[in-house]
């Protein structure tokens, strides 16, 4: 029967045979997969000719020259469908061994840059010229338990299938779950450092000393040619600027210092010496000891002396006021302890 005389499907397109991408045989399957999707299936002599023909048509130029040239008086119609099998087999399959070839598959390890997928398969691509048979699974298993390039991973594997019947599905499971697991850890862990990197540059950015307070224990006198702040030392602490302290010893300021003056005891920001500061005057009734000078040997206004004595249930203590040792009395319940004239004449 003549190839004019068969009906063509001109819908059927299949790519050239490249032997550097692909082996033959899967290149000859995809092709009988093609002819079958097109309906042109059958092994009467129409549709194997027909099947001939497609095959040379899209073979690609160099192979078709190479068929022709072994056919009988160079005529494309002695050609076979088998024929074209077996010259094409006969150039690009090479005839492997076995041993050599398992020698190989053992020596393959994951490479640096491939994942679990793409070393698993290229093991199966290895394994199918190793010819296995009936122990393929467990090579494969091995093989890509031995060969994993990740420690922990390894480790955990190694552990977990310990025994010859463990299947290697089982295998391939748990190694992308550790896997995915480990990329999740590494992304929280890099959000995280990133979010304390974030918030250590906006620290960063804002102004070291603010040039204005705005807590209600402060107020501005505009009344200079440069701004002055009043505080109230009945509610504001003299040394640190904050909210009175119930005790002195509790205030931050006392080993902090001034680094506009470089004195110990206050912060910058109520530094008498700046000019900027000023403290009201309170309670008439009391004399008020303000003090703008500073002494290292001397750096508080007063200081405890002795240990605490009861005496009559009351708390007796040796303080130093202004140079002078002063006995007083503590814990009597008032805010303010007074001296007498005789010892503020001193």
């Amino acid at each position: 029967m003549s190839s004019t005389n068969i009906p063509y499907n001109n819908d059927f397109v299949f790519e050239e045979f490249n032997f550097r991408n692909e082996d033959w045989s899967y290149y000859i399957k995809r092709f009988m997969i093609a002819r079958e999707i097109h309906s042109i299936d059958g092994v009467d002599q129409a549709t194997l000719l027909k099947t001939r023909n497609f095959l040379l048509k899209y073979i690609g130029a160099k192979h078709f020259t190479m068929i022709i040239d072994h056919s009988q008086n160079d005529d494309f119609k002695n050609v076979t469908y088998d024929m074209i099998n077996k010259l094409i087999e006969g150039r690009y399959v090479k005839c492997t061994n076995f041993a050599y070839q398992r020698f190989l598959f053992h020596k393959d390890f994951q490479d640096k840059d491939e994942d679990i997928s793409q070393f698993l398969g290229r093991l199966r691509d290895m394994s199918k010229r190793c010819y296995f048979i009936g122990t393929l699974y467990e090579r494969l298993r091995d093989q890509f338990i031995i060969g994993i390039n990740n420690p922990e991973i390894q480790k955990e594997l190694i552990c977990r299938f310990k025994f010859s019947t463990s299947e290697i599905n089982g295998v391939i499971e748990f190694a992308n779950t550790l896997a995915d697991a480990e990329t999740n850890v590494e992304n929280i862990q890099q959000c995280q450092t990133t979010t304390v990197d974030k918030f250590v540059q906006h620290i960063t950015r804002q102004k070291k000393y603010p040039e204005q307070r705005t807590e209600s224990n402060f107020r501005t006198d505009n009344t200079r040619s440069d701004r002055v702040t009043i505080i109230n030392p009945d509610i504001t602490c003299t040394r640190c600027g904050n909210v009175r302290h119930h005790t002195q010893s509790s205030c931050a300021a006392q080993k902090s210092t001034c680094i506009m003056w470089q004195t110990m005891g206050h912060y910058a920001k109520v530094c008498l010496k700046s000019g900027r500061l000023k403290i009201t005057e309170v309670r008439n009734s009391v004399n008020i000891i303000t003090d703008d000078s500073y002494s290292p040997l001397y750096p508080f206004v007063f200081s405890i002396k002795t240990d605490i004595k009861v005496y009559k249930l009351l708390y007796e203590l040796v303080i130093n006021v202004e140079n002078h040792d002063v006995e007083m009395i503590v814990g009597t319940g008032a805010s303010v302890s007074c001296i007498d004239r005789t010892l503020w004449r001193r």
